[in-house]
């Protein structure tokens, strides 16, 4: 900002300003009118400006010389854009630069616009990134607390992740705000807010939430940041007679078809399991011949879209220039010696069901980008159309290329990564899991002597 008469600044949500830089003779001048960091710059106490205005009103602004309704301010021209949170879309901030008016230039407010965007566009990947370790969190502590119930919050205390029958009981999903569920206040406010020293005084005070005795709380940290809250909820006991039918009975379903007891299969599997039950996109990792697409079918015959169609795509064996049209389909004359009707993408076809991304890894960056858009808005355009179509498909993608180096090497979108890497599951190859190959053996036998 130097030479340019214009200082850069950040405030907060209630319009004060927690960061300011810029010209230094620009800054003793403003600093006259207390334009300063820690000063409150909002509507109400300052009335006409950029930051408390563009905070009044939700949308980029800029007030220029007179229209500040301060005539300390007249000599100024401001503009500013809010910044929303990637989740609550609530105005958390804004950027503002505010500079002598004689120097004011009207793409001042653009650059501000573009700014606020680079930075919901990093919140929106660190949330998600925070995002993906909650949910790995709850599914290790699930298998830690397999008779129990394990809840999991992010840091604002939204709901992140929890068993089934919690979910079911009190009603939540990621919208809900468990510090104004009437059942959870009192936890977040005395135990989370206010921690005790240790787990000794959850059993002394014997704190319930409803019928559930809460029996551990614990923070969950993520690169050396608070990341969000686990709490182990005890079972009553109905809940471990279900548990026990639904395990006997994922036995004899479609996973009894998927041969494997080692520790580190099992695991794998375990993961699936409870994964199905979701809609959450799912990264399947590992080795050529591992049964990536075995494991994908499974998921997906044991979910609740066990009626709607599995469809599997292998994206490095479709051409290039085809992939766009494959996925998304087109509509009529888009393409020379095309269906004349047009053609329904695999996203339509597979509406309501599963969608098999194969080979992941091998997508085309342009086609990535389109991938991302129908995550984000769970609908489709067909090639030569403008008219999106409502799409509601669960993803299960797969590939046996580390995924986070591609990111950094500019091989892979880094935000369609995050998007789908919700839950990752790695399944090991046979060398890794010796103890299943007679196991595999009599199976293969066992089909072979059906057949004779």
């Amino acid at each position: 900002m130097a030479g340019t008469g214009h200082l850069i600044t950040l405030s907060d949500q209630n319009g004060r300003i927690i960061y300011l830089k810029g010209d230094s003779p620009t800054i003793r001048r403003a600093e006259k009118m207390n334009f300063a960091a820690g000063m409150d710059w909002s509507e109400r106490a300052a009335g006409t400006n950029a930051i408390g205005t563009s905070i009044i009103t939700k949308s980029p602004i800029q007030i220029f010389s007179a229209e500040h309704f301060c005539h300390g301010c007249h000599p100024w021209s401001c503009s500013s854009a809010p910044i929303s949170h990637p989740v609550t879309q609530e105005i958390i901030g804004t950027i503002d630069f505010t500079g002598i008016w004689a120097y004011a230039q009207p793409h001042t407010l653009g650059l501000a616009i573009s700014i606020a965007q680079v930075i919901e566009t990093k919140l929106a990947e660190s949330d998600m990134e925070n995002t993906c370790h909650l949910v790995e969190t709850y599914f290790r502590s699930a298998d830690k607390w397999k008779t129990d119930h394990v809840l999991v919050l992010n840091r604002d205390f939204f709901f992140v992740k929890s068993s089934e029958k919690l979910a079911r009981f009190f009603k939540l999903s990621p919208a809900v705000k468990l510090s104004n569920h009437p059942d959870f206040q009192s936890l977040i406010n005395d135990y989370i807010r206010t921690p005790h020293d240790s787990g000794s005084n959850l059993a002394a005070n014997a704190l319930m939430i409803q019928d559930f005795p809460v029996i551990e709380i614990e923070p969950i940290y993520f690169e050396k940041a608070l990341a969000g809250y686990l709490i182990v909820l005890k079972d009553t006991g109905a809940e471990r007679v279900t548990d026990a039918s639904k395990e006997f009975a994922a036995e004899t379903g479609p996973w009894a078809e998927v041969i494997g007891h080692s520790s580190s299969f099992t695991a794998a599997i375990n993961k699936c399991r409870k994964a199905a039950s979701s809609n959450v996109p799912i990264i399947v990792l590992g080795e050529s011949g591992t049964g990536k697409e075995k494991i994908a079918q499974t998921i997906h015959q044991s979910s609740d879209r066990s009626r709607k169609p599995f469809l599997p795509v292998n994206c490095g064996a479709i051409p290039k220039e085809l992939i766009s049209s494959e996925l998304f389909g087109y509509e009529r004359g888009t393409f020379t010696g095309g269906m004349a009707g047009g053609k329904k993408g695999i996203f339509e076809e597979a509406n309501g069901g599963t969608l098999f991304l194969d080979e992941i890894g091998e997508m085309p960056l342009d086609s990535q980008i389109h991938l991302l858009r129908v995550l984000q808005e769970k609908e489709v355009t067909r090639l030569g159309s403008s008219q999106p179509i409502p799409v509601n498909v669960r993803i299960i993608a797969a590939t046996h290329k580390n995924l986070l180096a591609l990111c950094k090497s500019g091989g892979f979108r880094e935000d369609l990564f995050y998007r789908l890497n919700v839950v990752s599951v790695t399944i090991p190859p046979l060398r890794e899991r010796k103890d299943d190959i007679l196991l595999i053996a009599n199976n293969f036998l066992k089909q072979l002597a059906e057949k004779i």
